[in-house]
């Protein structure tokens, strides 16, 4: 595929996850993929295929838009902002239902035509910080007031 058509693939691939298409978005990664998460762990096309319905309900319109796309050969890197409201559990966190927004970049590697490597960088620091710090002093606000 030329460069272009990555690129393409790649918009499809934010697209579906817009969309909350899992599986949609599952069809442009070979069966056999590697997700590299931020924290370094690996995880495979099933993983995704269980967690991403289970996440994507604490944030029901978190929306991923790119900011920039750059390709070379059958490499393509995005970079990303992804922003969203947390309004319900997530992995044992209680919904602060505070907005988020946050730079994400990512790295696809194509083979024949489908994602065979995809590593994601986002600074979780950020996100945590805008969900759960602001609802922290929003609580002391409140005691204070008392």
């Amino acid at each position: 595929m030329t460069e272009r058509e990555n690129e393409k693939v790649v918009e499809k691939i934010i697209d579906a996850l817009n969309r909350r298409d899992f599986e949609a978005y599952l069809t442009y990664f070979s069966d056999d993929v590697t997700f590299v998460m931020p924290s370094g762990r690996t995880v495979d096309k099933e993983w995704f295929r269980k967690e991403l319905p289970i996440g994507s309900p604490a944030s029901p319109d978190q929306k991923t838009s790119i900011d920039r796309m750059v390709s070379q050969g059958d490499m393509v890197w995005v970079e990303s902002t992804i922003t969203g409201t947390h309004t319900a559990d997530w992995y044992g966190m209680p919904a602060f239902n505070k907005k988020f927004e946050y730079p994400s970049v990512a790295i696809y590697n194509f083979e024949a035509g489908k994602v065979k490597l995809a590593k994601t960088y986002w600074d979780r620091l950020r996100l945590f910080n805008q969900i759960q710090e602001k609802a922290v002093a929003e609580f002391w606000d409140k005691m204070m007031q008392k």
